[in-house]
This record gives structure tokens, sequence and C-alpha cells, in this order.
């Protein structure tokens, strides 16, 4: 059975029939519950699928992790292959452990075709299900980053604005993993982008907090709210500060983000800047106007943050800054 199997996986049919003539389990699974045609399906080897199926391979095999052919066809996005295993009986409703189907599959691989397949010529429409984590095939695709999968679904109407177990929408998701393109075609279905999920954070406060420039400028021209205070989060630019993304700091300030902004400690950008030793965000900050005179909940001013953190160079621009404004009063 294991050079069947192995024969499967390079693709060798001759090989293949002369095992099967000596009667071998053609149905046979390893260590990981894997068949033969698992292997056929997972390699696009078309030949050697149409072979096992001829001679009557179980279809419905689950391996270790709950996948089946089926699975394997959807995620490889061969057609062909996904007809013979309908043909031959595979359960198209079949479900895994994590309460995925064919479609959440195909959605993730980008599959287009194998999506129009199932919806408009087997017009299983039901396999619109969330999976264990709540998400449906088209937040899946959001994730990816799918823009061409996102506008099948937005063509066959299966696009929702409905959440993940999460709080997160398709837009959190996109955003998340910065996914531009993405972003903005879910844009032109809905202007959630300040939408917040069960952990207060919005899409445009993911891509924040992940660096991802280019997607942070998109949706600065939109209606976005740049100062919304809800604990327990940091405002966009205290988590571009946070996390030192000097092209996502500079984006926020020239859409005229408050440099004055508190988070639940009453800290501004610049208090975080100054304990975490940043020059070039320090430097930036002032020269936005950030107010050296705001104190935190243990009653400190930047300046007094920056002596804790005993980094000299940040106490002499603070210092200077603080001169040159009562300079200028």
């Amino acid at each position: 059975e294991k050079s069947f199997q192995n024969a499967t996986r390079s693709n060798n049919l001759d090989f293949m029939e002369k095992l099967f003539e000596k009667k071998v389990n053609i149905n046979a699974v390893n260590n990981m519950n894997r068949t033969a045609l698992h292997f056929a399906v997972g390699g696009n080897h078309l030949s050697v699928v149409n072979f096992l199926l001829k001679h009557k391979a179980r279809v419905d095999v689950a391996d270790k992790h709950g996948l089946t052919a089926i699975y394997l066809a959807a995620w490889s996005g061969n057609l062909d292959i996904m007809f013979m295993l309908v043909r031959a009986g595979a359960d198209q409703r079949a479900k895994n452990q994590d309460g995925m189907n064919a479609l959440h599959f195909a959605s993730q691989s980008n599959n287009v075709c194998i999506v129009e397949y199932l919806i408009q010529d087997l017009h299983l429409q039901d396999l619109n299900q969330p999976d264990e984590k709540g998400r449906k095939p088209f937040l899946l695709a959001a994730e990816r980053g799918h823009v061409e999968m996102i506008e099948q679904f937005i063509f066959l109407h299966l696009h929702t604005s409905e959440k993940d177990k999460e709080g997160n929408t398709s837009l959190h998701l996109a955003a998340q993993h910065g996914h531009t393109p993405a972003v903005q075609v879910l844009l032109t279905q809905w202007e959630e982008i300040n939408e917040m999920n069960e952990l207060s954070i919005s899409g445009l406060q993911m891509a924040t907090r992940n660096g991802h420039a280019s997607l942070v400028n998109f949706p600065l021209s939109k209606s976005v709210d740049l100062h919304q205070k809800v604990e327990p989060t940091e405002s966009p630019l205290h988590l571009a500060v946070i996390n030192n993304h000097i092209t996502v700091v500079n984006s926020l300030l020239s859409a005229q983000h408050d440099t004055g902004i508190l988070n639940q400690r009453r800290q501004t950008p610049l208090h975080i800047a100054a304990d975490l030793r940043n020059v070039e965000l320090v430097d930036t900050l002032l020269k936005a106007g950030c107010d050296l005179k705001v104190v935190d909940k243990q009653g400190r001013t930047a300046l007094a943050v920056a002596s804790r953190s005993n980094h000299s160079l940040v106490m002499d621009m603070l210092i200077k800054a603080e001169r040159y404004y009562a300079w200028k009063e």
C-alpha cells in the first residue's frame, strides 16, 4: 500500500496499474489517515484520480485534519477533478472539524471557478454558512485579500456585513492583513471603517497597529473618525507610535489627527514616544505641536516620563521644546 501511495504522489500510473493487478488495497490509509485519492487530488494528477475513481476508490475518507478529497479539489482549484468527484458521489456538503466546507476552501484559495460551479451549477447556496469561528466564506476571502473572489461573492449576492465570533467584519479582516485593494472594494459596499470588533478595535486601528501605511492613507480620504475614545483601545496615533510606524504617524498627522488625544492612562502619543525613548517619533510629534504640559494619570508630563527612562537626548529635546514654547508665549 505504501508503494501504491508513493506512486500516486509521483503520478506514476503505470506502476499503480501493476500494483493494482496484484490486488493492492487502493483505499489503504497512512498514519495521517490519507488514502491514495488524497494524494492524487492534492497533486492535481487528473489521470490518476480517474484511475482511482474508476476502480471504486472511497471518495469521502477524511484524514486526521478532517480533510476529504473534495476539500482538496476546492483548495487546488482543479475543476475537472471536482467534476469527477461529484460524479463519483462525493459528499458536497461535508464539513471538517472547523466547520469548513468546500466553499470555504475555494474562497480561501481564490478559486472563483470552483465557487461558480458550487453555487451556479450545483445550486449549493446552503454551503454559505459560518465556520466554527463564525466566518462565512466571504469573510475568508476578505481575510486573504482576494479581490476577485470578493467581487464574485458580491455578484452572487453572497457578501455579508455579518461579524465573526470576535466581532470582526470583512473590513476588519482585510485591514488587519494590509489588503488595501480588498478594503477599497469593501468600502464600496459598506462605510464601516469605524466599526469596532469585540476588542473595541476598528479596521483603521488594525491597519495602523500593523503598520500598513498604504492602507491607512486610503481610508483617511473617507469619513474616518480618528479620535474615537473607546476604552481599552488606543487611538490610531497611539498605536502607530507604540509600534514605531513612522510612515503611518506622518500620514495620521497629515490628516490632522489630534496630537493631544489621551489613552486610558491619560497619556498623549508624546508620552509614549518619550517612554519608548524613540528620538525620531519624539521629534516628529514635537514638530506637530504636541502639548508638553499634559500630565498622565500619575501626574507626569512627557519630560517627566523621559527623565524616568533616563534618555538624555529625548530629555534634551523636550527641555528645549519647553523653553521654545515658553519664549513664544
